[in-house]
Formats: C-alpha cells, structure tokens, sequence
C-alpha cells in the first residue's frame, strides 16, 4: 500500500473513532453526574475522572461570571492577550463566587 494511501486510512480511521468517542460522550452526558458514572465505568484511572469533573462543576458554576475570573482559577490567566470587544468589569456576583468556590485541580484531593 503507497505511504499516501496509509496515511489516508490512518485519517479516516482517526476521524471514525473521535466522532463514536465523541457521540458516546455526548449521549451519555445528561449532566456531569451522569458523564462521571460514563467515564467510570469505562476509564482506567478514576482520579483523571474526578479532576476533569471537579473542573467541569467549577466551569458550570461560573457560566454567567466573567471569563477572566474562570481563567485566573484553572490558571489561564497569566497570557497577555488582546482583551475582548465587549469585555465588562468584575461584578459583585463574580466576587463573591472567586470567594466561596473551593477550587481542587487535580492531584490528590484536599485532607480535612
């Protein structure tokens, strides 16, 4: 088989497997509860479950906050970028989450 040939299959065998992963993911994430039982059952490292669901939560909670605030606690924050058009000041709300919000990125939880 010509070189240009395998690397065609390759391709599309890729593109097959993201788009099932993908469909997977999609039909069986009603909520995060319901993706975290999914990745579960099927993941060999539940640790890398529960971080991606600890981020996951953190995201929903923070969906109507300013973007800003969601990347300066998942560490996005430190890039010079250009800011956006419509870019808007750190309301009270956005305050009072980055206050209440317990952030555990990966790693090993927090011992209490």
């Amino acid at each position: 088989m010509a070189l240009k040939d395998k690397l065609s299959l390759l391709r599309n065998h890729n593109w097959c497997v993201l788009e099932n992963i993908f469909y997977d993911l999609y039909e069986n994430s009603r909520d995060i509860v319901q993706l975290e039982r999914f990745l579960k059952s099927r993941c060999q490292k539940p640790a890398e479950v529960d971080s991606l669901c600890n981020i996951l939560s953190l995201v929903e909670l923070m969906k109507d906050t300013n973007i800003n605030l969601l990347q300066d606690l998942l560490g996005f924050g430190s890039k010079k970028r250009k800011p956006a058009h419509t870019s808007r000041r750190q309301t009270t709300a956005d305050q009072k989450v980055a206050e209440t919000v317990p952030v555990h990125l990966g790693g090993d939880p927090p011992q209490s």
